[in-house]
Order: C-alpha cells, then sequence, then structure tokens
C-alpha cells in the first residue's frame, strides 16, 4: 500500500458538499453532486467543498475600533472557489484575498458618508440597514469572481 493514496474508487459526497475531483492538479469535469460517486484509485484525488455552509467573516473599520462589519457568504461556484483557494478549498485561502479588498471597498464607503456626516450620530458611526445592504451589493461585484455570495452584510457594534 502507497502511503498518503486512496486506493479506494468509491467515495461519498455529504448533502451540502460537492466533490472536486484534480488529477495531476487539473480539475476534472463538473463538482459531483452528494452521494455515492466514483474515481480512479491513486491518480485522482477528491477534494470536497461545503456549497451550504455560511461563513463570517469580520471586517473591522478604521475609522473607528468600537465596530465592525460582519459579511456572511457561501460558495455559489465551487469551481471558480476551488480555483481561487489554489485548489485547496480552504477558507483561510479566499479570506486572505478578499478580507482586504472588503475592507477597501467598506472603509471607502464609510469615508464617503462621514464627509456628509450622515453616518455619525453623536460622535459614533453607525449603518443603517440601507446602507449594509449597499455594502453588501458593492462587496457581492468582487466575490463572484471567487464563486462567492455574499449572503448579508451586518453592522457589529464592539
Amino acid at each position: 500500500m502507497i502511503s498518503g493514496c486512496d486506493i479506494s474508487p468509491v467515495y461519498t459526497v455529504r448533502t451540502g458538499d460537492v466533490g472536486i475531483i484534480t488529477q495531476n492538479g487539473k480539475i476534472i469535469g463538473d463538482p459531483k453532486r452528494p452521494g455515492l460517486n466514483f474515481k480512479i484509485p491513486i491518480l485522482q484525488k477528491v477534494n470536497i467543498v461545503s456549497i451550504d455552509k455560511v461563513r463570517i467573516s469580520s471586517v473591522p473599520i478604521k475609522r473607528n475600533d468600537l465596530f465592525a462589519v460582519k459579511v456572511y457568504w457561501s460558495v455559489k461556484d465551487a469551481i471558480k472557489f476551488f480555483k481561487a483557494s489554489e485548489l485547496t478549498g480552504d477558507d483561510v485561502k479566499i479570506e486572505l484575498k478578499i478580507l482586504p479588498v472588503f475592507k477597501k471597498r467598506i472603509d471607502n464607503f464609510i469615508s464617503e458618508k462621514l464627509h456628509s456626516n450622515s453616518l455619525v450620530q453623536n460622535n459614533r458611526i453607525d449603518l443603517s440597514m440601507g446602507e449594509c445592504k449597499h455594502i453588501e451589493n458593492q462587496l457581492q461585484e468582487f466575490a463572484l469572481e471567487y464563486g462567492i455570495n455574499i449572503v448579508t452584510v451586518e453592522y457589529e457594534k464592539k
């Protein structure tokens, strides 16, 4: 037996996940749906990506240490997500790429609003539901490149 190799031709994908098959570092075919699936032993590797799980990323705001914006996201396109994660399916690799852009877009939005003083109440920054929705739409445009769907954006007081 070869250590670290999966010699079974059969694998199971759970509900809420998809399986992405790679061979020699390349994606083979479409994502595999939940249930019993088959692959070529040793040559092909099964990579599981959770598509139903909602992830939460907290984005601190530079203008005020007392709050952050919580971004709830999930995987919309498993292949794009998997490629963007450098063929790992690792949420952390994706977050390292998306969080700086999320932060920049949120900071820019808040900077624009601060000039009009519409966010400042009693010397505190406050975001309305409509403003959170606007941020959500701004982030969604970018997130699609990574196979991500922005579920919602919330204002979080610390």
